[in-house]
């Protein structure tokens, strides 16, 4: 009978486990459906908004299908280098001059790449061209 508790226990402890591996993953995307959002592009005095439609969960992935962003993957993700949106032929940072794009969410900086920054409807989303290393 002991052997027989002992074995429930362990298998409740696995499965226990397993639920909150698959609920609490940070690769899974959030669940939800299609979400409008507005993005708005900025770089050399040019701004422009954009109201988008998508079913994509995560940032990134709304700037690649939608075409806004050069699909640049690296290590750790979607490495923001070129953009297109009001740039014809798009606008590439120039990391000798320390240009960077930064991602901002209703003005605020985010804290996260843009793989892991979720989109949520009705949200702001900016990307902005920035110039020095120390300009966060």
């Amino acid at each position: 009978m002991k052997k027989i508790i002992a074995i429930i226990a362990v298998v409740a402890v696995i499965a226990a486990g397993v639920g909150l591996y698959i609920h609490f993953n940070p690769a899974d995307e959030p669940k939800g459906g299609e979400k409008n959002i507005t993005l708005e592009i900025s770089a050399d005095g040019t701004s422009e908004t954009y109201e988008v439609t998508t079913g994509a969960q995560m940032l990134g992935k709304m700037l690649v299908e939608e075409g806004y962003v050069k699909n640049d993957r690296g290590d750790y993700g979607l490495y923001i280098q070129t953009v297109y949106g009001p740039f014809e032929g798009g606008r590439t940072a120039d990391s000798s001059s320390e240009e960077w794009w930064s991602i901002t969410k209703n003005g605020e900086t985010v804290m996260t790449g843009a793989d892991e920054t979720p989109l949520a409807d009705g949200e702001k989303y900016e990307l902005t061209l920035k110039v020095g290393y120390d300009n966060f």
